[in-house]
């Protein structure tokens, strides 16, 4: 099948929105933890408020309509053997090679052993580190478990009924999927590390697969983009106020100025899950006509992006703590460099990592005897 530019688009776009928020999150000042424990300039924080609840789940999506094209190729066995060389090693390997970076900075802030560190041996704690120091590199480790329930959901359904339904889907059906999408982000949930939402994101994976992968969900899609982009822009300026005016004056035990938008209470609500949900379908609705291009550096950008979602977190650390902590810039002049830096840094990694066989198959998910050729594009 013909490869869909404005797919690759969305998608590094993205990973590029995800870089973008990180540099405001760690300075955030909603009490959201980070690895640093400096408060930076509140107003940024509205951005971080806009852009949660929906841009993760649409990079599940993208995810989910790219496994569909990539199972026309392979089968299961071929599909998940790719899955454990494309995600899982590298978020095993990223988290070993630059996960103690996150983790030795958490540490500087935080300290993470009470006072005992010097106790503690130094593997141990470089183990500690690499942990705690995973980053975005969950969300690897996350997409991975979808492709094993996407797996299996394809062996009981042998017969694709539930490929003949979704093809045959009509506009309430968009309805019934928001249900699924809002009583997902009730189940499943990890305790304590609430990042991994496994239900709504297993659950986008699966209606990426099943229902964005559909050309003809995509034109109905299309044939209201109007009314679902202005639709996007009212939900995104009502939610503003939302969190602002009723959600923020019941934050009464934040250490900071403000609520904090990750908790459940938050993810779980009916508005927060409405706001997302009509901002992918608004995406997707204009993903024809604004994202359909292609060009030199879309191309190179399609081809990296998982290298810059999976190195761009360290890099950022690393410039942050030292504009930050060891130049003392103003907070304001810390956000630039902090952005510039993280893009040049990041990109320097991707070129130098992506040219070394071993590493780039460890920490890029790339066999080693991969042609530039072969090497365009990204199914994750």
């Amino acid at each position: 099948m013909e490869r869909k530019n404005y797919l690759d688009n969305i998608r590094w776009m993205t990973v590029g929105l995800v870089m973008l928020y990180h540099v405001i999150y760690i300075f955030n000042s909603q009490g959201v933890l980070s690895n640093f424990g400096i408060q930076g300039i509140a107003k940024l924080d509205g951005f971080l408020y806009l852009v949660y609840p929906w841009f993760m789940a649409l990079l599940f999506v993208v995810a989910g309509v790219s496994a569909k094209y990539a199972l026309e190729k392979r089968t299961n066995k071929e599909f998940l053997k790719n899955r454990v060389r494309r995600l899982l090693v590298p978020s095993i390997f990223v988290m070993l090679f630059f996960g103690w970076i996150c983790g030795s900075i958490t540490n500087y802030y935080s300290d993470m052993f009470g006072g005992n560190g010097d106790k503690i041996p130094g593997v141990v704690k470089y183990l500690i580190y690499s942990l705690s120091g995973i980053g975005p590199m969950w969300f690897a480790q996350e997409l991975f478990l979808a492709s094993i329930v996407l797996v299996l959901v394809r062996k009981i359904d042998k017969q694709n009924r539930l490929e003949i339904l979704c093809k045959n889907m009509k506009w309430w059906g968009f309805f019934i999927l928001f249900l699924s999408f809002w009583v997902s982000s009730w189940v499943f949930n990890t305790p304590i590390i609430e990042v991994y939402r496994n239900g709504i994101y297993v659950n986008c994976f699966l209606m990426g697969y099943y229902v964005f992968s559909n050309d003809a969900v995509i034109d109905m899609l299309q044939s209201a983009k109007k009314y679902l982009t202005v639709a996007a822009f009212v939900c995104a300026i009502a939610y503003y106020g939302y969190i602002k005016i009723v959600i923020e004056p019941q934050a009464t035990d934040n250490i900071f100025t403000s609520v904090n938008y990750t908790t459940m209470s938050v993810l779980k609500n009916g508005y927060t899950n409405l706001y997302a949900w009509i901002a992918i379908l608004a995406i997707f609705s204009v993903a024809k006509d604004w994202f359909n291009f292609q060009n030199q550096f879309t191309t190179f950008m399609t081809k990296a992006n998982f290298g810059y979602y999976a190195l761009h977190y360290p890099c950022l650390a690393v410039v942050a703590f030292f504009s930050a902590e060891k130049m003392k810039l103003p907070i304001g002049a810390c956000y630039v460099v902090n952005f510039f830096g993280m893009i040049v840094l990041t990109t320097i990694m991707y070129l130098v990592i992506s040219r070394i066989p071993v590493l780039r198959t460890l920490i890029l998910g790339i066999p080693a005897g991969r042609t530039k050729n072969a090497n365009k594009g990204s199914d994750k």
